[in-house]
């Protein structure tokens, strides 16, 4: 149920960040949410080993550290390619074909959860 929440939470990232135009501003909101999803990611790896999850319910997690393990990634790439972000980060600007895809991933994910909730 918890990842229900944590899929609605990327969505209204990704839907902030879509509205800021991809330009990644540095706000408390934002901070917290992306500390909540951060620590989510971290609680998924640590259920993938130690949760006894059907074939189904193992996607979840899964999917989770990946799309987290992709984001860090990208967002390390796009770092190293304007290198001046990383003073003010109003200078990092997220290309929006990323930011619509964080919002379809959101969407799936937390459809997935309320199904795996389900059945």
């Amino acid at each position: 149920m918890i990842s229900v929440l944590i899929g609605v939470i990327v969505i209204a990232d990704s839907l902030f960040l879509f509205k800021a135009k991809g330009i990644y501003e540095n706000n408390k909101v934002l901070s917290i949410t992306t500390g909540i999803e951060f620590i989510w990611a971290v609680i998924s790896i640590i259920a993938i080993f130690n949760v006894s999850f059907s074939q189904w319910q193992l996607l979840i997690p899964s999917l989770y550290v990946i799309h987290n393990i992709f984001g860090w990634a990208y967002g390390v790439y796009l770092l190293s390619k304007s290198p001046e972000a990383l003073e003010d980060l109003t200078q990092f600007v997220v290309p929006m074909w990323y930011v619509k895809f964080c919002v379809s991933y959101g969407i799936v994910f937390t459809l997935l959860c309320i199904l795996a909730v389900l059945f």
